[in-house]
């Protein structure tokens, strides 16, 4: 048994969870798509979501004493073939999303070092000489190599990065939240640039319900990969830890999204920008 200098708190386990789930860039896309209208959208989701999550949190305690995760606990609930279709279905899901994030990750990345993208800069790959494809494929690869290097040291060098990570997500929504209440208050705490209208959205491509429907979906996908956090409940201090962490990460990654499209609003004007 691994000694407990290798657990995870309740807290480090809650911005693993954060850094992992939360996505900032959902917040600017769904107020592009729905505008305000997009926050009752995630608070259902948030619903929608985190009911049959609390299942598979049920399951990571009734099963913490075995290793596999959702194929352990699919093959026990069902059958073995099942299991191996789920969890083969997960993983596949999971390699083609590495493949993505391994070669988006470095845009950000570019504008923090760099100040501007050189990731999609032609003349720098023309400098090189190689195609967009090999470009890539090359930064894909740097960066598939250096997630590894961080894997194969355990939970505990996994979870001092993706706390260094979640306190930079918190800082970069406290950011946006102070700006909001800054320019809310200097307005006379008006709200801002877009009319606060919780259910129309001004973008007439999401008029019809089925477009609203497919949103629906997005919000829910927002709250995605939650569901592989079952198989760190061996990596908490103990159980109550990893239940108090995710009922943090469920809360802040639901307010967060929530409030950051709220605060988006008060300086962006939709009809102008949008």
């Amino acid at each position: 048994m691994s000694s407990s200098k290798n657990k995870m708190g309740a807290l480090a386990l809650a911005l693993m969870v954060f850094t992992s789930v939360y996505g900032f860039a959902n917040i600017p896309l769904a107020f592009y798509k729905m505008s305000y209208s997009s926050i009752p959208y995630f608070i259902i989701g948030a619903l929608l979501y985190f009911v049959p999550f609390s299942l598979i949190a049920e399951m990571a305690q009734s099963f913490k004493s075995r290793q596999g995760g959702i194929y352990t606990w699919m093959e026990e609930c069902v059958n073995t073939k099942w299991a191996f279709t789920g969890i083969f279905m997960w993983w596949i899901s999971y390699v083609v999303w590495m493949v993505g994030k391994s070669t988006t990750t470095w845009i950000p990345l570019s504008f923090l070092m760099f100040g501007k993208n050189l990731v999609t800069d032609t003349n720098i790959r023309n400098l090189i000489g190689i195609s967009s494809s090999q470009f890539f494929g090359i930064i894909g690869i740097i960066y598939v190599i250096i997630a590894t290097l961080v894997a194969i040291k355990g939970i505990k060098g996994v979870a001092k990065l993706a706390s260094i990570g979640g306190i930079a997500v918190v800082a970069l929504n406290l950011m946006l939240f102070l700006g909001g209440i800054i320019v809310l208050a200097t307005k006379g705490l008006s709200f801002g640039e877009t009319n606060l209208n919780l259910f129309q959205s001004p973008n007439p491509n999401f008029a019809s319900s089925i477009a609203a429907l497919g949103f629906l979906v997005y919000s829910i996908f927002a709250f995605g990969g939650m569901e592989a956090s079952g198989g760190l409940i061996d990596g908490g201090e103990n159980e109550k830890s990893y239940t108090k962490g995710m009922r943090v990460a469920a809360l802040i990654i639901s307010v967060g999204y929530a409030l950051g499209v709220f605060f988006v609003g008060t300086f962006t004007n939709w009809q102008e920008v949008m």
